[in-house]
């Protein structure tokens, strides 16, 4: 018995001296490590199963996805609902248009801006938002505005295996969420107002009837905002890549857009053809 408790004082002692960690990583210590990675990512390869609720029911799709971020440069190829439809964007290319390969009628290539109508139809983001920075931008953004008493509202809710793959489960709980009225001030519009203040500018178009599309606003035009991106999230962290795999958003009425990465490749180096139309696996 003696020797027993010689053993643990020495180890207690080592792990004094060695700067070992005997206390459990909290919520808020895995996010805000998860953070610390965004600008380490260059580039990433990735598939993205989304489901997101739109007028009232959930829209889902498959897609994958090749994304640089400076200059920003994606290639998508959807699974579903389209499948095979292609996007390519390339900043300072094609007039800063998308290109689009319906794969179906009108059976041509097709020229968008990023936040045209047609390609934010039945879609919660812009091209602009894939990957991770952009939620990462969000949370961060969270993590600061309620500094004194964040610690309360994240929690780590153990460990799930999804795919294989095991997880920390963390939960984002935000008491404070609620819509306010907010008036449109000249040069506004839902993009530059969820950027102003850091949520999702199509629950902007969700929340007000009137407002049909992104660009039905006018300044005077007073609508409803939410104070905050979401009244609660969700991620399923990778405990060795410390990436999400499941990130599930909710608002006032329940689950509002969930996203599954997988097959997911950080710092990707791509060949500098994989952002062009002519691209030999491509079919612009």
């Amino acid at each position: 018995m003696r020797n027993i408790k010689l053993n643990i004082f020495y180890f207690l002692l080592f792990s004094l001296y060695s700067g070992f960690s005997l206390h459990a990583q909290t919520g808020l210590e895995l996010v805000k490590k998860m953070i610390a990675e965004w600008d380490k990512i260059k580039t990433m390869k990735f598939d993205l199963a989304m489901k997101e609720r739109i007028r009232g029911k959930f829209h889902l799709s498959k897609s994958s996805f090749k994304l640089q971020y400076a200059p920003f440069k994606l290639y998508m190829k959807q699974d579903y609902p389209i499948k095979g439809m292609e996007l390519l964007y390339v900043t300072g290319t094609n007039n800063n248009n998308v290109l689009v390969n319906p794969n179906g009628f009108p059976w041509a290539n097709l020229n968008f801006d990023a936040n045209n109508a047609h390609m934010r139809k039945d879609q919660h983001h812009s091209i602009y938002n894939s990957g991770f920075r952009y939620v990462y931008s969000i949370i961060e953004h969270l993590l600061e505005k309620y500094s004194a008493v964040i610690e309360k509202q994240i929690t780590l809710d153990g460990n799930i295996t999804y795919k294989n793959i095991l997880c920390y489960k963390i939960i984002m709980v935000n008491p404070d969420f609620k819509y306010e009225s907010y008036t449109l001030k000249s040069g506004e519009s839902p993009f530059s107002v969820a950027k102003k203040f850091n949520i999702n500018d199509y629950m902007v178009i969700d929340k007000n009837s009137d407002m049909k599309e992104f660009e039905d606003c006018k300044p005077g035009m007073t609508i409803k905002i939410p104070n905050d991106y979401a009244a609660k999230m969700e991620i399923w962290l990778d405990q060795k890549k410390l990436i999400p795999v499941i990130m599930k958003i909710y608002d006032d009425l329940g689950l509002y857009e969930e996203y599954e990465f997988s097959n997911v490749f950080l710092n990707y180096k791509f060949q500098s053809v994989e952002f062009t139309r002519d691209y030999k696996e491509y079919h612009f």
